[in-house]
């Protein structure tokens, strides 16, 4: 028969004075619970830290989806304010057309020096602008300036020629200027 431990000083069955198995088993049972206790707490804080580890990586890539977005959005925001641009332009130039004079006023302003100047307007731009003669007077240029309708110009732009060349102030080169220097300033 194989000897049992000393600490449990176990004896045969049928004797009396069986006390010490009892206390051996509470002893066990208690070390075990303790046992248990230990490995439950230490369970939670592993999950924690796994929960919290995982929440920093859902966080990180949250914060990796937003950057891809932004970046994606970045790239398409030129081309998507060119559209929404050239959109509120042409509205603006159908709802308010008298535009068109002061782009025209401007321009003359800025070329007197170069007279005769030649002018080159949407023919409805044209007549919304009047004859030549009353253009120069408001603008006080004495002579010196010529209107030439053409279908080809897009409303609220014009083309000017002078002595010191072409000044194209058409809508669409006013807005590609606009654009680049956009595009120029967000570099």
């Amino acid at each position: 028969m194989a000897e049992a431990p000393r600490h449990l000083h176990v004896r045969r069955a049928g004797t009396p004075g069986l006390s010490v198995v009892p206390a051996a088993l509470r002893e066990a049972r208690e070390r075990s619970e303790d046992l248990r206790t230990r490995c439950k707490a230490e369970l939670t804080r592993m999950r924690q830290d796994a929960l919290t580890s995982l929440s920093g990586e859902r966080e990180v890539a949250h914060q990796l989806a937003r950057q891809r977005a932004l970046d994606d959005l970045q790239e398409e925001l030129p081309s998507l304010l060119e559209t929404a641009l050239r959109h509120l332009l042409e509205r603006e130039l159908r709802t308010a057309p008298e535009h068109i004079r002061q782009v025209v006023e401007n321009l003359v302003n800025k070329s007197r020096s170069a007279a005769p100047l030649e002018l080159w307007l949407h023919p409805d731009d044209a007549r919304r602008l009047g004859p030549s003669e009353a253009l120069a007077a408001s603008v006080g240029l004495q002579g010196g300036l010529y209107l030439h309708e053409d279908p080809d110009v897009r409303p609220g732009g014009c083309l000017l020629r002078s002595a010191h060349g072409l000044v194209d102030a058409q809508v669409e080169t006013r807005l590609d200027s606009l654009l680049a220097q956009l595009t120029r300033e967000r570099e």
